[in-house]
């Protein structure tokens, strides 16, 4: 099974375990898309970021990133450029 993604939209997706997950850049900026925690200040903008390694990829246009998601979760991302882009994905069994 196969999910896209525009950018970070939606900011929360559910899937089950085995889906390659798309991302696309709908717009001509860069981003990237990085899993890991991280804390939101009360304007809404990431305060501090903390990658854990699992996924870390530059989101350009015209170049898509994938990851197929292999164990049930809650996983986190965000664009480390863009402190206001978040997103989660929960993958079920």
């Amino acid at each position: 099974m196969t999910t896209k993604l525009l950018s970070f939209t939606p900011a929360k997706l559910t899937v089950k375990v085995g889906t390659l997950v798309t991302w696309t850049d709908s717009d001509s900026i860069a981003h990237t898309v990085t899993t890991g925690t991280f804390v939101l200040g009360s304007d809404g903008l990431r305060t501090s970021q903390n990658p854990d390694g699992l996924v870390n990829m530059p989101l350009s246009t015209g170049h898509d990133v994938s990851y197929t998601f292999t164990k049930p979760g809650k996983y986190v991302y965000y664009c480390s450029i863009h402190h206001g882009m978040n997103g989660e994905i929960d993958v079920t069994p």
